[in-house]
Order: structure tokens, then sequence, then C-alpha cells
């Protein structure tokens, strides 16, 4: 099992710094961008977040970000973490 201060979401570990994760034995790891996101996410658990504050969180290292690249990272992170739009388990829009 993972240490104290990881983050669990069903077979889902994420390192607390969100630099990777490890589901079934499998490590995933995600970009600055994806962190950034996973970050504001593990920060506001079922809070519900608008795009513009999302495009803050992740705006010191894309100057030119649009609503539109949340989306993108979001899909993103769903095929990383197997999550399905449909039916999410992880991140719900």
């Amino acid at each position: 099992m993972g240490k104290a201060k990881d983050l669990c979401f069903g077979a889902l570990v994420l390192d607390e710094t969100c630099l990777f994760a490890r589901r079934d034995g499998e490590t995933i790891q995600f970009t600055r961008n994806e962190r950034a996101l996973l970050l504001a996410f593990t920060r506001n658990p079922r809070r519900l977040m608008r795009r513009s504050h999302l495009l803050d969180e992740i705006a010191s290292s894309e100057s030119g970000s649009s609503d539109r690249n949340i989306d993108f990272l979001v899909n993103r992170l769903r095929i990383k973490l197997g999550d399905n739009a449909k039916s999410p388990l992880y991140i719900a829009t």
C-alpha cells in the first residue's frame, strides 16, 4: 500500500505531489499542466470549479491558454486515469 500522504481513490494511488500515480502495479506519469490540474482537483474535492480558475492554476506554465485547453487536459487525464466521461469515477464535469 502507499505512504500515509498518498491520495487513494479505489485502485488508483496518487503521489501526494501528483507527479505520478499507480494503479494495478502500473505507474502513470503526468505532464506539468496535468499535474497542476490534478493538484487543483485534489485540493478542492467535490467542489465545482470554473474553467477560469483552472486556467489560473496552469497559467504560469502556458501564457496562451484558453478554455478549450482545460477540456483537452481533462480528457487527457481521463484517458491516463482510466476514467469514463459518461460515468466518471475521478473527474466529474
